[in-house]
C-alpha cells in the first residue's frame, strides 16, 4: 500500500492489523542470543544446543515450551545438515518437503496448546471453506468447523517454485480467508477487525500472515514474519533469530480462538 495512499492511513491499517506484543523467556532470550553470537558452524551450533538440554534438569513442557520449540527444532535441522545427503539441498516435492518443514515446525510451535488448536494434513476440507481442498488446516479443539489457519504448499525444494503457482495459492487462500471470516463473523461475537490467519511454504520460506477484514467488503493481506528453510548453519541462525516472531503469530491464534 505504500506509496498508493497516505501515509496516514498506511499506519492505520499497520494499528489495526498489528499482533499483541509477545516476550520470549529470559532463558530462551539467553539461549537465542548465544546462537545468534555463535559461527556459523554445525559442531558449535549443536555444543550451544547440548549444554542448553543439560542444563534443563527439570523440564516443564508448558513452562518452557519456547526453549522446547529452540532446542528441537535446532536439533532436527542439524540432524538433516549433518547427514550425509542433506535433504534440504536437494529436490523435493510439496508434501515431502512438507513433512521436515511446514508441519514438524507448526506442530512444535503449538505443541503446548494442542488442547485448544490442532491441525489436519493434506487433501483437508473444511466447513468454513465448503469443498476446497487444502495442504493443512488449523482447527479449535473445542469447536472443529472453526478453522482460523489455512495452510498451502506452494511448491516443495526447487520444484514448481513458479510466480504462476504462488499467484494461484494467494488468490486461492483469499477468496477462502473472506469466506471464514464471514463464517466467524456469523457464528461468534467477533467483530471487525477479524483475521484469518494463513502459512504459506513457497521457494524454501515459510511465510506467516493473514487476511483481516477490516470493514465491510475492506479485506488486507499482511505478512508477519517470514523464515528460511534452515539447509545450512548460517539458516538455522536466521531461523531461530525469528523464534519470538513465529510465537507472536501463534498467540495471535490461540487467542482468536
Amino acid at each position: 500500500l505504500t506509496g498508493l495512499v497516505d501515509k496516514e492511513v498506511v499506519q492505520e491499517i499497520r494499528n489495526e492489523t498489528d499482533l499483541a506484543p509477545f516476550d520470549l523467556s529470559e532463558a530462551a532470550t539467553t539461549l537465542l542470543a548465544k546462537i545468534g553470537q555463535c559461527v556459523p558452524s554445525s559442531p558449535k551450533l549443536r555444543s550451544i544446543i547440548r549444554k542448553s538440554v543439560g542444563e534443563n534438569d527439570t523440564f516443564d513442557l508448558i513452562g518452557m515450551y519456547d526453549i522446547n520449540f529452540i532446542e528441537t527444532l535446532a536439533n532436527h535441522y542439524l540432524n538433516l545438515i549433518d547427514s550425509p545427503l542433506n535433504p534440504l539441498l536437494g529436490t523435493q516435492l510439496e508434501r515431502t518437503a512438507a513433512v521436515t518443514t511446514t508441519i514438524i515446525i507448526l506442530n512444535n510451535l503449538f505443541i503446548d496448546v494442542n488442547d485448544v488448536m490442532g491441525f489436519k494434513w493434506y487433501e483437508v476440507r473444511t466447513h468454513m471453506t465448503e469443498n476446497q481442498k487444502w495442504d493443512g488446516v488449523g482447527f479449535s479443539i473445542i469447536n472443529r468447523k472453526l478453522t482460523p489457519v489455512l495452510i498451502e504448499f506452494s511448491g516443495g525444494i526447487k520444484f514448481n517454485n513458479t510466480d504462476v503457482k504462488e499467484s494461484r495459492d494467494m488468490n486461492k487462500l483469499d477468496s477462502a480467508c473472506k469466506r471464514s471470516i464471514d463464517y466467524i463473523t456469523a457464528t461468534t461475537d467477533l467483530t471487525v477487525p477479524v483475521p484469518e490467519f494463513v502459512v504459506r511454504f513457497y521457494d524454501a520460506h515459510i511465510y506467516f500472515e493473514s487476511v483481516v477484514k477490516l470493514d465491510e467488503d475492506i479485506y488486507i493481506r499482511r505478512t508477519y514474519t517470514v523464515v528460511p528453510v534452515p539447509a545450512r548453519p548460517a539458516l538455522l541462525k536466521n531461523f531461530l533469530a525469528k523464534t519470538e516472531d513465529m510465537y507472536q503469530w501463534r498467540n495471535a491464534v490461540v487467542n482468536l480462538i
